[in-house]
């Protein structure tokens, strides 16, 4: 199966240009992420054209583009501690902001959620479980001297399938890869135990950064304070509960980059003390800033407040209890789902920048159906499905919820207003973080749902499905079996090919959201990023922790 047709190969064959890019995304449905300037504009400021003769004013010179300046370090205030690990996690997704600058990935995602190359060159797919890839002719050298080659990449896969090798950021590559094979120096084949189209969608970012071969076993196979890669940045200091730096590699493959020296990483868990160090210039940069704040922000002249939303992007989701009354009927699920109005959640808690959800996909994915509507917010009809479900007077129910998002408590307050309109009493016990996950575990007879928490953060839609909608996935011990979308997903990944997956997918979405299925979203999230003006050329990726500095500038 050479040149398959599927946007995600042709596009490693050849440069394209930005239009045949979009054309092509057109064809298969594919979504470009959005980027939304909520402040000052991002784009620098063009110098002042020279004055043309006033008879032609058509020949005024064009304004010249500020050029990249090298230099400087870029103080990143952030809420946890990360980890350089591509197999083991320490801070969840926020380990990608260390792993995308320490290292590469045989692909990447665009914006638009496109695959492309980076220490891959192209691949092909001969058979549905495996991959052949073709590697950068380059002479490219990890941080330690060691060359990149097809060995190289085998080493980091073999480690991580290994038995005994406990992977939680690379789990679904140690679970659906069988063996790799360095066919020669530049030619890496990749087996499957099954045809599994997602595995090239974690075999870019944090699950497939290559590490050097030197490295990839030692210090008892925990790298996550001993980052080498083939990265722009050289892992430096990594100090728990306070910084982790990283300087410029100056043998960088990608000549000219990056432009800035070194980059900090500061624990700073109060979003509070990240926003004074943002406009006091002690730092040029924040991610996922909360959206209470983005007005004040917006009022600062020397800072730039960006929202974007990427096929990556989760949804704030209440996760329901189906192996259970009331949710394990139908129109008890309605009768909730009708009673929430999602818009006013968003205004209340959001300021309106988090869009109500509909669909499981995110409005930048691919699979994305822009005709699938989720419930309105129809409370005579939230009545009308209590007494179809047998609860006339309504019904009550126990949701868990956390404080370490306080935004999350407070949409689930919100959501308990609304609830008790109709008649349905939703009780929230609030515990710290971890306590939730352990009660959730064990006590499933006893809570009956997850207040709104963010869900399904996945840019392949085949993997979002099966970890938040099936009994494969995340939150098992709450689902129930649907037959009919595990026959659709197991059809997807029969096939490569974008476009034929594309159909199956949205009718499992379809089913999904009629169904109110094993969680009811209620906005699509966005990440909010804010940095200092003189911050330049950044340009999110298409996850929300996509946050990289290899092409960023700072403007004297």
């Amino acid at each position: 199966m050479k040149g398959t047709g599927n946007y995600w190969t042709q596009g490693l064959h050849r440069a394209y240009t930005r239009r045949e890019v979009l054309r092509g995304a057109a064809k298969v449905g594919l979504g470009i992420a959005g980027l939304s300037v909520i402040g000052c504009a991002a784009a620098p400021a063009p110098s002042t054209p020279a004055k043309a003769p006033a008879a032609s004013p058509a020949a005024q010179a064009t304004p010249t583009a500020p050029q990249p300046v090298y230099g400087g370090t870029i103080v990143h205030p952030i809420s946890t501690n990360m980890g350089f690990d591509p197999g083991i996690t320490v801070g969840s997704g926020y380990d990608m902001v260390l792993i995308y600058h320490v290292y590469n990935s045989l692909l990447h995602t665009s914006q638009g959620g496109l695959l492309e190359p980076e220490l891959a060159t192209s691949w092909e797919i001969p058979d549905l479980t495996t991959i052949v890839f073709k590697l950068r002719p380059d002479k490219i050298k990890f941080h330690d001297g060691a060359d990149f080659n097809a060995q190289a990449v085998k080493v980091n896969f073999d480690r991580i399938i290994a038995p005994g090798f406990k992977a939680t950021q690379a789990v679904e590559v140690a679970n659906n890869l069988k063996s790799t094979d360095a066919v020669d120096e530049r030619t890496v084949k990749l087996t499957l135990k099954s045809p599994y189209p997602p595995i090239l969608d974690r075999l870019t970012g944090m699950s497939g950064g290559i590490t050097s071969p030197n490295t990839a076993t030692k210090y008892n196979n925990d790298l996550r304070q001993k980052g080498v890669g083939t990265g722009p940045f050289v892992a430096k200091e990594w100090v728990m509960d306070d910084h982790v730096t990283v300087e410029k590699f100056p043998d960088y493959w990608e000549k000219g980059l990056p432009y800035v020296d070194k980059v900090t990483w500061r624990n700073t868990p109060d979003p509070i003390v990240s926003q004074t160090m943002l406009r006091t210039g002690e730092a040029q940069f924040i991610l996922d800033v909360p959206t209470k704040d983005v007005p004040s922000l917006k009022q600062d002249p020397n800072i730039v407040v960006v929202n974007i939303s990427g096929p990556g992007a989760k949804r704030k989701v209440l996760h329901l209890n189906m192996m259970k009354e009331p949710f394990s009927k139908k129109a008890a699920r309605q009768a909730l789902a009708y009673a929430i109005d999602r818009q006013a959640v968003s205004s209340a808690v959001y300021g309106g920048l988090l869009p109500p959800a509909d669909d499981p996909f995110p409005t930048a994915s691919w699979a994305h159906d822009p005709t699938i509507k989720n419930y309105p917010y129809d409370p005579q009809k939230a009545k009308e499905k209590l007494v179809e479900a047998g609860y006339p007077n309504g019904f009550e129910f126990k949701a868990v919820t956390a404080p370490v998002r306080p935004d999350e408590v407070q949409a689930s307050e919100v959501i308990q207003n609304m609830l008790a309109k109709v008649g349905i009493k939703m009780s929230l016990l609030v515990v710290e973080n971890p306590k939730k996950m352990d009660i959730w575990k064990e006590d499933t007879k006893e809570f009956d749902a997850i207040g709104v928490v963010g869900a399904g953060s996945a840019q392949d839609p085949i993997y979002l499905l099966e970890k938040y909608y099936t009994r494969k996935g995340d939150y098992a011990n709450i689902k129930v079996p649907f037959p009919e979308v595990e026959d659709l997903i197991d059809k997807a990944k029969q096939t490569y090919k974008l476009e034929e997956q594309k159909p199956l997918l949205q009718k499992a979405a379809r089913l999904l959201t009629e169904e109110v299925w094993a969680e009811y979203g209620i906005v699509y999230e966005t990440i909010i990023v804010a940095h200092r003006k003189e911050l330049k050329n950044y340009a999110h990726g298409p996850h929300p922790f996509y946050a990289r500095f290899r092409k960023v500038w700072l403007s004297k």
